[in-house]
C-alpha cells in the first residue's frame, strides 16, 4: 500500500497541466497557455481576481511584479487564473501530500499578456508564492525594470523572417514563445522535422532572442515517440 501511495505521489508531483504553446505551421498568432498543478482528488480554489487574495498577499504580489516589470508593463497584464491551496484540506484529501519532495505553493497565479500586433494572442506568465507571499518561482517574464529594452518584443512575423534567412521552411515550421531563465529573456523558437520516421526523427531548431532578434542557437535535436 505504501509503495502504491509513493507512486501516486510521484505522479502528482510531476503532472503539470499545460495548454499547448503553439499552433501549427503558418500561424499568424500564437498562444502560450496557463499552467496548473494536479493534486489528485484535491481541487484548489481558482481565483478570478487578485481581490480574492488576502490583502497582504495581494499587495505583496503587486509590489513585486511592479518592481520586476515596471508600472507600465505591469499595467498590460491581467490575472488569467491560478490556484489557492488550503493546506489543511489538501492534507485531509491527500494525506500523502505531506511527503512531497517539493515545497507546495500556497498561491499559483497566471497573468495574461496579449500583444496581437506582435502575433502574440495570449501569453500566460505564472508565479508561485508561499503562504507569506514570498516568491517560490519567479514570473515567466524578464526583469524589465532593470532592463527596459526587454519591454520590447519583436513580432512573430519578424521571428519568421529571421528563421527564413537561415533556410527554415516556414510552411512546415512550428513556432513557440517562452521565457528563458538563463538569459532572462523571452525567446522565439521555430522547429521543423528534418528527417526520420513517425516514431523517431530529427528536428531542426532555431532560437531567437525575442527582444533583440539575435539568433541564440541553431541545431538539431533527436526526438522519439
Amino acid at each position: 500500500m505504501l509503495e502504491m501511495l509513493n507512486r501516486r505521489a510521484s505522479l502528482i508531483v510531476i503532472l503539470v497541466l499545460l495548454v499547448p504553446y503553439y499552433q501549427t505551421y503558418g500561424q499568424r498568432s500564437i498562444s502560450k497557455g496557463p499552467e496548473s498543478t494536479y493534486f489528485g482528488y484535491y481541487k484548489p480554489r481558482e481565483p478570478t481576481s487578485l481581490n480574492e487574495l488576502p490583502d497582504a498577499i495581494r499587495r505583496r504580489v503587486e509590489e513585486h511584479l511592479k518592481a520586476r516589470l515596471g508600472d507600465e508593463f505591469y499595467s498590460k497584464l491581467r490575472l488569467s487564473g491560478g490556484q489557492i491551496v488550503d493546506f489543511s484540506e489538501l492534507y485531509r484529501v491527500e494525506p500523502e501530500a505531506r511527503n512531497y519532495k517539493w515545497k507546495i505553493f500556497a498561491y499559483s497565479l497566471n497573468f495574461l499578456l496579449a500583444e496581437p500586433k506582435k502575433g502574440i494572442k495570449a501569453y500566460h506568465a505564472r508565479i508561485l508564492l508561499d503562504s507569506d507571499g514570498n516568491t517560490l518561482q519567479e514570473v515567466d517574464l524578464p526583469w524589465i525594470a532593470m532592463h527596459p529594452e526587454k519591454a520590447s518584443i519583436i513580432s512573430l512575423g519578424e521571428a519568421r523572417r529571421i528563421a527564413a534567412k537561415h533556410k527554415f521552411p516556414l510552411s512546415r515550421s512550428n513556432v513557440e514563445i517562452s521565457y528563458n531563465t538563463e538569459r532572462d529573456s523571452l525567446v522565439w523558437t521555430l522547429e521543423y522535422k528534418l528527417k526520420g520516421s513517425r516514431y523517431s526523427w530529427v528536428d531542426r531548431i532555431i532560437r531567437i532572442n525575442a527582444h533583440s532578434g539575435e539568433v541564440i542557437s541553431i541545431g538539431n535535436a533527436e526526438r522519439s515517440y
